[in-house]
């Protein structure tokens, strides 16, 4: 008899523990110390004492945890659903569509906590209401007993779900610094596997007991990571106000040299008139400001304003939002048929459901920091191979039938939990080095709306092709959708917006007071 998933998920504690704390020493090495040639003035908002509630440790756990509460809850309803969905006299196709009501809620939230974020500078309230927004949707879970509200309350999830993404993705890149936001993404990678590795198998175990037992739990985890935004200050709204006050003093500056210099001839200046730093002659009523030696040039950046229009005209940017979207299909696609696959080849309950659903989970949770450490180091190419051998993976679910051993499925399972971190891991900090840091959360807002169209595809493909052809095929098209990553990933080639502009101004010391 082969090993169960219990035995699976008690043997994996140590190595989750011992990933955690490698991964957290990762983080607390210094960052790379960027320098500058001169004679630039460097705009970088000044570094004022850091409070514990400005940590970025402190940012990365609450974001984490924002993604860690959306997945358990999410996972929740997926061993549960075919039992509920049945219940209801409806089939997978049925329990496919919540997925797509789902994905609806994702593709209309990212976009506009993308622009609220970003154009509010406040970036933790934005991320309480979205976790608001979860409390309602578990309400609706609680009550529902019909398939509409059942829709509605996927709705509200796929809300809470784009808000809780591509606001704690932002927080995290305006935090960490370019070389260490790799491993920093991972860590919600973890979030996201343990959020998977808690939900199905909780769920189902409560779900025995009472149908309102799994929703209880929900409740209490949103009411912990509430605690986060509340207690944490935003620092992207401190950095950017001393940016803005830098950029307003170099524009004076530029206005005052337009000003005092024309076509390289001197003009006359009243003494209240000269600007700071230039003072008349004593004893003369007026005086006369002019270049008495070739001005002294001085290069300065200034800030560029990006629109979302200037997001969408990025190539690069684009490839990693179709790959993502294909990662999506296959990756949607197996949720609302594999329990049904285990339920009909297998007779499972609600609570090994679940079980099975943890097992992908723990390698994830080894390899998600793995896969952010090699990414900082070796950029996107690890995509590759991982993705390759997840297709060839995925496809293999399609081989089992009612006749294998339940363990063939297992070994499947642990097997896309380790190549499948090397999918989607190295995207997220990607995102983040292609955009500057004042239009994160829009290029994430963007991001999530591919991520849930993926979501539309998948399950709608996959259910529909379970009801019609069975298992099998469903499998192998599922595959073939992360073989569709790989192009992507070869045609791939980083291109960042710039940040600053660069201009030159006339230095005041150019500048001298003769009557």
């Amino acid at each position: 008899m082969g090993p169960g998933p219990t035995h699976i998920l008690i043997l994996s504690i140590p190595y989750c523990i011992y990933t955690t704390v490698a991964a957290l020493k990762m983080l607390t090495v210094e960052d790379h110390v960027k320098t500058h040639s001169v004679p630039f003035i460097d705009l970088e908002p000044e570094k004022a004492k850091t409070t514990w509630r400005e940590m970025k440790q402190l940012v990365l756990l609450v974001s984490t945890l924002a993604i860690f509460t959306d997945l358990t809850i999410y996972s929740s309803i997926v061993p549960i659903a075919p039992f509920i969905i049945r219940g209801l006299g409806l089939g997978a196709f049925e329990n496919g569509l919540l997925i797509v009501f789902f994905s609806i809620g994702v593709l209309v939230a990212s976009p506009i906590f993308g622009v609220l974020s970003d154009r509010l500078q406040n970036r933790r309230w934005v991320l309480f209401a979205g976790l608001c927004c979860l409390i309602a949707t578990t309400v609706i879970f609680t009550v529902a007993r019909v398939y509409w509200l059942l829709a509605i309350a996927r709705f509200f999830q796929g809300v809470a779900g784009g808000c809780a993404w591509t606001v704690a993705l932002a927080m995290i890149a305006d935090t960490y610094s370019e070389g260490q936001v790799g491993v920093a993404m991972s860590f919600v990678m973890v979030g996201f596997s343990l959020g998977q590795l808690m939900g199905p198998p909780i769920a189902g175990a409560l779900f025995l007991t009472d149908y309102k037992a799994p929703f209880y739990f929900c409740y209490a985890l949103i009411a912990i990571d509430l605690v986060g935004p509340i207690i944490m200050k935003d620092t992207i709204k401190k950095a950017n106000k001393t940016l803005r006050k830098d950029v307003e003093k170099v524009e004076l500056d530029i206005q005052l040299s337009e000003s005092t210099l024309i076509n390289g001839t001197a003009s006359l200046m009243e003494p209240d008139h000269l600007p700071d730093g230039l003072i008349a002659l004593n004893g003369l009523p007026t005086s006369e400001t002019v270049a008495s030696e070739p001005a002294e040039m001085k290069r300065v950046r200034r800030q560029i304003k990006y629109t979302t229009f200037d997001i969408l005209k990025q190539w690069n940017l684009w490839i990693l939002f179709i790959v993502t979207t294909f990662a999506a299909s296959a990756w949607g696609g197996l949720e609302p048929i594999l329990p049904f696959f285990l339920v009909d080849s297998y007779q499972f309950d609600s609570a090994k459901v679940g079980l099975y659903f943890l097992v992908p989970v723990i390698p994830s949770l080894i390899f998600s920091p793995v896969c952010g450490w090699l990414y900082d180091r070796y950029g996107m190419v690890v995509c590759i191979p991982g993705t390759f051998v997840t297709a060839i993976v995925v496809s293999c679910f399609g081989i089992p039938d009612s006749n294998t051993p339940p363990w063939v499925i297992l070994i499947l399972l642990l097997l896309y939990g380790a190549a499948g971190s090397f999918v989607m891991t190295p995207i997220m900090p990607e995102l983040s080095r292609n955009v500057p840091k004042s239009v994160t959360a829009r290029v994430y807002g963007i991001w999530n709306m591919f991520f849930s169209l993926g979501l539309l595809i998948g399950p709608l493909t996959a259910s529909a092709l379970y009801d019609r052809v069975g298992w099998r095929w469903s499998a192998v098209v599922q595959g073939g959708f992360y073989l569709m990553c790989i192009p992507g990933f070869f045609m791939y080639r980083r291109q960042p917006l710039p940040e600053f502009i660069e201009e030159e101004i006339l230095g005041a010391s150019a500048w001298t007071s003769v009557s």
